[in-house]
């Protein structure tokens, strides 16, 4: 059996940090309402293969349609990139290339 953990990391890398427009405080509380918390651990068994995902989705969420037109929660800013928190506040900044 292989078991996909998509949301179960909690951190942002400091490399991407400055693609958040939420100060520190704010991306902490938005962190902990999408992270799939101890999926990682309650799902480690030897036997068992898990493919853990290393970045926080709202980095990337490798659940969503590549596409947005198809991903229904693009809608509400949350596609395969977040654009909006939960709560429909800014997320990012404008990252796309002109």
């Amino acid at each position: 059996m292989i078991l996909h953990i998509p949301h179960a990391i909690r951190t942002i890398s400091p490399e991407y940090r400055d693609y958040f427009v939420l100060d520190d405080s704010a991306l902490e509380k938005e962190l902990i309402k999408m992270v799939d918390s101890y999926t990682n651990e309650l799902f480690s068994s030897d036997p068992l293969q898990s493919v853990i995902f290393p970045y926080s989705r709202l980095l990337v969420d490798v659940e969503r349609f590549a596409d947005d037109a198809l991903e229904p929660m693009s809608k509400v800013g949350m596609g395969m990139i977040y654009t909006h928190t939960a709560d429909g506040l800014q997320l990012k900044r404008d990252l796309s290339v002109n």
